[in-house]
């Protein structure tokens, strides 16, 4: 903590002192301690040249290209200089409020060491005057704020600063100098990884910073000091965590390590997984080294070296792949080539690459290939590579990291391409819907056309058909092509060498982060539950393939955004009846959720069902649409936990789990009632949702009874004889109660 009151004030000084600024960065090292006690006058007659010569060259280098620091700086070493000088200024009072320690308590009241004299005696090692730790250099940068550091543990010489502007600096601790700076990394923590290399017949240890983003959920690797990022993790979720840790080799030697841990959305574990570098620069480097070197005979330099040529060749191998696969390109391609390109790649490292590369290639709709019959023959053929390297014992038993990241991408592409061979059987199969067979259904129920008689409520005040909300809605009819597909399965950031597994063992594949993105998609997923009730499953079965089946949460979250995309027209005709494969699907979903909680034999089973889309209503602005929403969830729950009640003898009552769900449409009801009392016309800064309103702190009652009284007249007598006649009504309406 820093003591800024150890400055003795005159009386006749004024009592009001300005406001300073403490600094951004302050060091306290044993060489600024041990030069200020031997060399005080030196250090006075130098910073007093130095600073003089830098004002005439115009001010100190900027650092790291940021002006503000090299202000900073500046700032620190004039306050040093001041401090020293008998002239008292404010970057006195900063230097000396900088300064580590306590005052002596006899300066102030002699009352005070009298009575603390007796504990004193006791521990006078606790007692004693503290030692004032002149600072040494200081950094100005309001408003600029340090809130992670890690110094490194190799020799200390480097320490890495996250600050509250999304910055990180690597300071060199000898110079006090900013030697790099990275941007855009806003809730950042610094973790650090060593890796000995042998170099000219040399041990040398190279250090790399590893920088997790908690705000862009991801995990960089940058080699020091200036080296290029050699590694990029998704983190997955925000509650991620990079974990560092040493470890210790013979001889009493040791390096540091990085782990990356999260949690698995679909088992709750807690995952660890090695954040690997991947430095194809140094590796080169160690090549050279290692051929050139005299202590391998003729023979084995010439290995080195046809291993190093075959590496040269992959990359380059690589490298005219994307060509080929880049429309800009001036060099001609075709499918052909393209494979050819692809078998003619030897590096394990470049062939993972070129899976990605292949799978999300729009390149190829220009030559006619819209499904995964390709990629099918490419990851056929890095499987067969794949298994002739395992033929080597060596190679099996070395734990390259390379071997396993091939095996994972293979198994997480074969996954892709089964679930979109499942979607593009489907959709080439010519299914189309008959106008004239009309959906078995029974009555409709009172809330399915209170919910109808909402819409068309809604649509005459706001003079518009509610389908004008959706944002660039088409219905899918073109085929969906693989590229579209594997590029939101393949989204940037992911990691598909440390995906998850569900508890089955399987990778699970989830589509991109941007709701906006992915709704095309899921608009293709879910087509067939606006079909045939024979075809309902298919759906299903792609879920199955990507690994999510029993993902309960992202599956209806997937349900509720694609819901929320379907016109008026289709929902009308597909979507509210009781053997509707809409209202089908969920009433699976209602009763595989309930069975998998009666087999773990849980003591009190969950009373309501899809909770994931009872929250996705209750967050909904779109408020006609939530309430067909929770209608069709009420259908499904009522029918699913009916049958569940008689199989499982009262375990289960449908009443209990079908309650939630009526006060959920009461509460819709009302907010329906305010916002169309009130013409849809925006109320406050939030939108009106029932999550706002439970808020407490978004809205007012008071606020929507002006509104709508202000909305009939603006004289205060006819305002008064409505309240009047209001309040001896014996008419009552309660909007939320059950009648």
């Amino acid at each position: 903590s820093y003591n800024s009151n150890n400055k003795t004030n005159n009386n006749n000084e004024s009592n009001t002192t300005p406001a300073i600024t403490p600094p951004t960065l302050s060091f306290y090292t044993n060489e600024d301690q041990l030069y200020s006690a031997t060399h005080d006058n030196a250090i006075n007659e130098e910073c007093e040249r130095s600073t003089v010569q830098s004002i005439i060259r115009g001010g100190t280098t900027i650092i790291g290209g940021t002006a503000a620091l090299a202000k900073g700086v500046l700032g620190g070493v004039m306050g040093v200089v001041l401090g020293r000088s008998s002239k008292t200024t404010e970057e006195e009072d900063l230097m000396k409020g900088m300064e580590i320690g306590v005052k002596n308590m006899m300066d102030n009241e002699g009352s005070t060491m009298a009575t603390t004299s007796t504990i004193s005696t006791l521990f006078p090692s606790l007692h004693e005057d503290a030692t004032n730790l002149p600072i040494g250099t200081a950094m100005f940068d309001s408003p600029r704020r340090i809130v992670n550091v890690s110094i490194d543990p190799v020799d200390g010489l480097l320490m890495a600063c996250a600050d509250n502007l999304g910055r990180v600096q690597l300071i060199d601790l000898s110079t006090k100098q900013v030697v790099r700076m990275w941007k855009g990394l806003r809730e950042a923590a610094c973790h650090w990884i060593q890796f000995p290399f042998t170099i000219d017949n040399g041990i040398q240890t190279v250090k790399y910073l590893t920088i997790h983003s908690r705000e862009r959920k991801i995990v960089e690797v940058f080699r020091l000091r200036h080296g290029n990022r050699v590694g990029k993790y998704s983190a997955g979720s925000y509650d991620a965590q990079v974990v560092q840790c040493v470890v210790a080799l013979p001889g009493n030697e040791s390096f540091t390590k990085c782990f990356l841990v999260q949690t698995s959305s679909s088992t709750k574990r807690c995952l660890a997984k090695e954040i690997m570098v991947h430095d194809d620069e140094l590796n080169k480097m160690v090549i050279e080294s290692s051929s050139n070197s005299n202590n391998l005979t003729e023979d084995e330099a010439k290995l080195m070296a046809d291993n190093h040529q075959s590496l040269s060749e992959g990359t380059i191998q690589l490298q005219l792949l994307k060509q080929l696969l880049t429309s800009e390109s001036a060099v001609p391609s075709d499918l052909d080539a393209v494979y050819v390109a692809f078998t003619q790649i030897t590096a394990i490292s470049d062939l993972s690459r070129a899976l990605d590369l292949l799978a999300v290639a729009s390149h190829f709709e220009q030559m006619g290939v819209n499904d995964a019959s390709f990629h099918s023959e490419v990851i056929a053929h890095a499987q067969d590579q794949l298994n002739m390297v395992m033929t080597d014992e060596i190679i099996v038993t070395s734990n390259n990291p390379l071997i396993e990241e091939l095996r994972n991408k293979i198994e997480f592409h074969s996954r892709m391409i089964a679930s979109y061979n499942v979607l593009h059987r489907f959709e080439s199969g010519g299914y189309c819907d008959n106008d004239d067979e009309e959906v078995l259904t029974k009555d409709k129920s009172s809330w399915v056309i209170e919910a109808l008689s909402w819409i068309e409520t809604a649509e005459a005040v706001c003079g518009q058909s509610i389908d004008s909300e959706i944002f660039h809605y088409s219905e899918p009819e073109s085929i969906l092509s693989f590229f579209t597909f594997a590029k939101s399965c393949l989204h940037d950031g992911q990691n598909t060498t440390s995906f998850c597994r569900n508890a089955e063992g399987d990778p699970s594949i989830y589509l991109c982060d941007s709701t906006r993105d992915r709704k095309n998609i899921l608009l293709h997923i879910f087509r067939p539950l606006t079909k045939d009730i024979f075809i309902f499953k298919t759906t299903q079965q792609i879920f199955e393939h990507m690994g999510l089946q029993s993902d309960y949460e992202i599956l209806l979250q997937y349900y509720g955004e694609w819901f929320m995309a379907l016109p008026k027209a289709i929902i009308e005709k597909e979507c509210l009846g009781i053997w509707c494969p809409t209202v089908r699907w969920l009433h699976d979903i209602v009763q595989n959720c309930m069975n998998d909680l009666i087999q773990e034999k849980k003591e009190q089973i969950e009373t309501m069902p899809l909770s994931p889309l009872h929250k996705f209503c209750s967050e909904s602005s779109d408020l006609p649409r939530a309430f067909l929403l929770a209608t069709v969830c009420l259908e499904a729950v009522h029918s699913a936990t009916k049958q569940l009640e008689d199989k499982t003898y009262g375990l289960i009552k449908y009443v209990d789990c079908v309650k939630p769900w009526e006060d959920l449409l009461r509460k819709l009801r009302m907010c329906l009632l305010v916002a169309l009392r009130l013409h849809a016309k925006p109320i406050g800064d939030l939108p009106l949702t029932i999550k706002n309103v439970e808020s407490g702190d978004s809205f007012s009652m008071y606020e929507w009874i002006a509104r709508d009284e202000l909305s009939f007249s603006h004289n205060q007598e006819e305002i008064a004889a409505l309240e009047d006649a209001s309040a001896h009504s014996k008419l009552s309406f309660y909007p939320t109660s059950a009648e």
